[in-house]
């Protein structure tokens, strides 16, 4: 079980991956598919299909709703899912680069 949370969250932004929602969605489905997935427990499926709910609901712009209290898995997912939130800044000048920010810090900068 533990070993497929893994895989899950590797589906996932971090800090050092830059994925969209629809590419999340592609290696979600890719681990669906593989052998992996038929030796989980229900609790384990039920984790993915929501987790999969989440990037999809994301991926029409829409806000997720998270299974409350939050189990720990539940509140990394968020904090992963808040890597799909981008803000860009404009260069200060026509020689700069626009700057990006990702996750919280795109939260409170787009704030």
């Amino acid at each position: 079980e533990e070993r497929v949370r893994r895989k899950i969250l590797e589906c996932l932004l971090g800090d050092n991956k830059a994925l969209t929602p629809d590419a999340s969605l592609a290696l979600l489905a890719k681990l669906e598919q593989s052998q992996l997935s038929g030796f989980v427990s229900v609790s384990c499926q039920t984790s993915f299909d929501k987790v999969r709910e989440l990037v999809s609901t994301l991926n029409v712009k829409r806000q997720p709703k998270f299974p409350s209290p939050c189990p720990e898995f539940f509140v990394i997912v968020r904090d992963r899912l808040g890597y799909f939130c981008v803000f860009e800044e404009a260069a200060a000048s026509s020689s700069g680069a626009a700057k990006k920010y990702f996750g919280r810090a795109a939260i409170e900068r787009h704030l």
